[in-house]
């Protein structure tokens, strides 16, 4: 199958729901099975397993650089994408081609396709892409895979791994709560299914019910569970942060969110427990690969005058380390926000920390049939007191933000991934 062939075959495919799929419900049987008939590629891998609320991508991207640049061969599958599928897919730092990506797709399709004729079973389409990526990795000889989670932990597809090297828990807070639960305690459990037996877990600071899970489930599973320390700010700059760890030693980021210290300081941890099995991580390689980690659309700027920022934030969390940000790098500056979120989000919870800085809204759609209607979105922001107009396009909203944003403004496009990637392709002239 050409690339075309196998994207046409992915759109016809349901989109991950059990009950559509006609799957038990949260069921990995049918990638397991599919996996078998590939030989079981995951089985031969290496892997850090990543889950948590806020900051899965950000933790991946600081440590592959530190692993590329101890000379360590890393496969990366992080989702979802901002533009092209083949954004999930990296050995090092270099996305698969989209012929590659056609070639393991078209195995990983038949395979499936005759699972689904023998046993009535087929697996979502984030199935599929896993299964392709375990087979790449496996055949390009990664020696360690940073494999992110796509939905919660224990239920991921991403969890058909058997006990990873090191499972790595990022903060843990409310978000996708009609799937994961309405409470900390019950999302942190989610989560924690990634914690296996004999394993090595890897956290960052946790909020204490979040904490008495993970403990609980290390105790069940007999796993050994770390904590990662908390850096201390020294510096922040309009190009980057100082910061300092308990034991006295100074970094440099490049990323400029307030929340990027605690995603170092937690790649700094794994890189530190990953040292003794590959000897070539060094403290040069560290300082290294952390100053130079980028990642897109998180609190990244992509233009000057006036300053336009792009963030996904798209959750409570999330939005209250933007909004710190924002004081930070941009200390007495107006700011303004164009937001599209989805609608299964408690969004007037996510908004409410921008009331008071927001000097105008300029709301969307967001292109998915689980957006919000942003007309619903400005009037709900008018009611609470700020300027808030709607546009039918983000292309309208983004280009009326900038026109009304003066020099010494800032212009914050933040919220759901369907449309930040368009907007960040439009900055980029890509």
């Amino acid at each position: 199958m050409n690339p075309r062939q196998v994207e046409e075959y992915l759109e016809k495919l349901p989109g991950f729901s059990p009950k559509a799929q006609g799957k038990k419900p949260f069921s990995l049987e049918a990638l397991e099975r599919l996996l078998e008939r590939l030989g079981n590629p995951h089985k031969h891998l290496k892997i850090v397993h990543v889950a948590g609320t806020n900051g899965k991508g950000s933790v991946i991207a600081f440590l592959n650089s530190i692993l590329t640049d101890s000379g360590i061969r890393t496969g990366v599958f992080t989702s979802p994408f901002l533009c092209r599928k083949e954004e999930m897919f990296r050995i090092g730092e270099k996305e698969i081609t989209p012929e590659m990506l056609a070639f393991c797709l078209s195995e990983v399709i038949r395979e499936s396709e005759l699972l689904k004729r023998e046993t009535g079973l087929f697996p979502s389409e984030f199935e599929l892409y896993t299964a392709a990526a375990f087979l790449w990795f496996q055949r390009e000889a990664c020696d360690l895979v940073l494999l992110e989670t796509g939905l919660g932990g224990a239920s991921d597809a991403t969890n058909v791994i058997p006990t990873p090297k090191l499972a790595v828990l990022t903060s843990i807070s409310r978000d996708h709560v009609q799937m994961l639960g309405e409470s900390i305690g019950e999302i942190a459990t989610v989560k924690a299914g990634i914690i296996k037996k004999k394993g090595r877990v890897l956290s960052a600071c946790q909020e204490e019910a979040a904490k008495a899970v993970l403990q609980e489930r290390c105790r069940e599973t007999g796993a050994k569970l770390y904590w990662s320390s908390q850096g201390t700010r020294i510096e922040q700059t309009e190009t980057g942060q100082l910061f300092e760890t308990p034991e006295g030693k100074r970094y440099q980021i490049s990323m400029l969110g307030s929340c990027q210290i605690e995603n170092a300081m937690l790649a700094l941890a794994a890189a530190s427990l990953l040292q003794e099995e590959y000897p070539g991580i060094s403290e040069r390689t560290i300082r290294s690969g952390l100053l130079r980690t980028s990642w897109r659309v998180r609190f990244e700027k992509v233009q000057e005058d006036p300053w336009v920022i792009l963030d996904g934030s798209h959750n409570e969390a999330g939005v209250r380390a933007m909004a710190d940000s924002l004081k930070r790098v941009a200390p007495g500056r107006k700011i303004r926000f164009v937001v599209g979120v989805l609608e299964d989000k408690d969004w007037q919870e996510m908004l409410s920390p921008l009331l008071e800085m927001g000097e105008c809204f300029y709301t969307l759609t967001v292109p998915t049939n689980r957006g919000l209607d942003g007309k619903l979105l400005a009037e709900w922001i008018r009611k609470q007191g700020k300027k808030a107009q709607f546009f039918e396009h983000w292309l309208a909203a983004v280009e009326k933000g900038i026109m009304e944003t003066k020099a010494t403004e800032v212009l914050c496009v933040f919220g759901s991934l369907y449309y930040l990637g368009e907007v960040r392709k439009y900055f980029r002239k890509e």
